[in-house]
């Protein structure tokens, strides 16, 4: 033999398992493609061609070693239940294209750019990445046993909960309904448990007339929550979210007046507008990793006294009526930051900046004339930076005097994850 033609094998249902002991190189594209009862492969050394196993059965691999390229396409639309990406094959995301992605993992060895680069080739969500072999994903899970299905109506084609009908106090959502992923929480899913009488609008709602829920965890299946679904809920505390969300749309939690405690286990990219808006008892708030965005009056009128945020962009009046704050300490990385974010903080003394380009600083009208406030940034600062960080908080009335600008210990250490067991085994969870 002398010659194998492309798609020499493709679509031959005889064939159940190959093993290509020579150079895998020598195949043409497509030799194995759409083979549908392969389910075993040996490939040992050499280019994986383009196309090679396409759409075959295949589920078990065995790569050797010498294995140096996997081509385009080369095991797309396989059911390979486990695939291990040796460190030395160069990125090539189209060559896994439609496998799960929780099946395929780099080798121990990878390094993290290799990781960041096959993360990115293959799709990952932002809040995961590839994992090594050994290594487990960033996504945590939900722990907890959810409330009975029957407590939520629910509609399946548009994966969303319209309604809680139960009376339990402390709500654990589930990850299914009927076997299907629950993905969206609709505005009216808790009207039942929103308190009129205590709020600022016209109501006939009575005292009692609604469920005091006072804990809601949300599973780690969300994808979006409607804007101020949990708005007036005044009897609710905490709030443990396992979904990594987009965004948390507008208002969430707005004029949850006994909300406390907030943890987003596994990060959001965006904190929207008002979306503490008025949370009058706040006393934490811990999300992973940066966000991308912090809106209009996301923590407006918060009573908290220390704020550390981690954003990349920071939106005017973000900040605005915190009155108790005294402290505000904001990490690099910072891409855009309006400076009437600290507007109506008449407590403010320090605004810790942690290495922020004065070029990213958009001069707004903050009217805050504090004499008294410390806008502190690193050591090793230029005497440029700090005359321009000066001059774009004058201009914006923050400061009096551009000698409130200083030099100094700019840095505070990371908020470990505050130990969830135990702020919800007040509840009995």
């Amino acid at each position: 033999m002398t010659e194998i033609g492309e798609n020499a094998f493709a679509g031959c249902s005889g064939l159940t398992s190959v093993n290509i002991l020579c150079d895998v190189g020598l195949l043409p594209e497509g030799a194995f493609a759409d083979c549908p009862n392969l389910t075993e492969a040996t490939v040992a050394a050499g280019s994986i061609p383009a196309r090679l196993f396409e759409g075959s059965a295949l589920a078990s691999l065995n790569m050797g070693e010498g294995v140096t390229e996997i081509g385009s396409r080369a095991f797309a639309g396989t059911s390979l239940s486990e695939f291990v990406i040796p460190a030395n094959i160069p990125v090539n995301g189209e060559a896994l294209e439609g496998i799960e992605l929780s099946n395929i993992r780099l080798s121990a060895d990878a390094t993290d750019e290799q990781v960041a680069e096959w993360s990115a080739a293959l799709n990952y969500p932002w809040y995961d990445r590839i994992c090594r072999v050994g290594e487990e994903s960033m996504l945590v899970k939900m722990p907890y046993e959810p409330l009975p299905e029957d407590n939520f109506e629910f509609d399946e084609e548009s994966r969303t909960i319209t309604a809680y009908v139960g009376t339990a106090v402390d709500v654990i959502i589930p990850r299914t309904i009927g076997g299907v992923p629950v993905e969206n929480i609709s505005y009216n899913a808790f009207e039942n448990t929103r308190d009129y009488v205590h709020s600022d609008m016209e109501t006939n709602q009575k005292e009692g007339d609604w469920v005091p829920m006072r804990c809601v965890i949300l599973p780690e299946t969300l994808k979006s929550i409607e804007d101020s679904a949990f708005t007036n809920c005044h009897d609710l505390e905490t709030v443990i979210c396992y979904a990594p969300l987009e965004t948390t749309n507008k208002g969430l939690f707005s004029e949850c007046q006994g909300l406390k405690k907030v943890v987003f286990v596994n990060g959001v990219l965006h904190m929207d507008n008002y979306l503490f808006n008025f949370c009058k008892n706040l006393e934490t708030v811990w999300c992973k990793n940066q966000v991308d965005r912090i809106g209009i009056q996301t923590f407006g009128v918060t009573p908290m006294e220390r704020l550390c945020v981690n954003a990349k962009n920071i939106d005017m009046s973000a900040f605005a009526g915190m009155e108790s704050l005294k402290e505000l300490h904001i990490r690099g990385g910072v891409e855009h930051m309006s400076l009437g974010a600290f507007a109506m903080l008449p407590s403010i003394e320090t605004i810790c900046l942690e290495g922020i380009d004065p070029d990213v600083m958009e001069d707004d009208w903050a009217n805050l004339g504090n004499s008294n406030l410390t806008i502190l940034v690193p050591e090793d600062t230029s005497d440029e930076q700090l005359e321009a960080i000066g001059r774009k908080f004058l201009s914006s009335m923050i400061i009096t005097d551009g000698v409130q600008v200083k030099r100094g210990t700019c840095s505070m250490p990371e908020d470990p994850m505050p130990d969830i067991a135990e702020m919800l085994s007040a509840y009995g969870i």
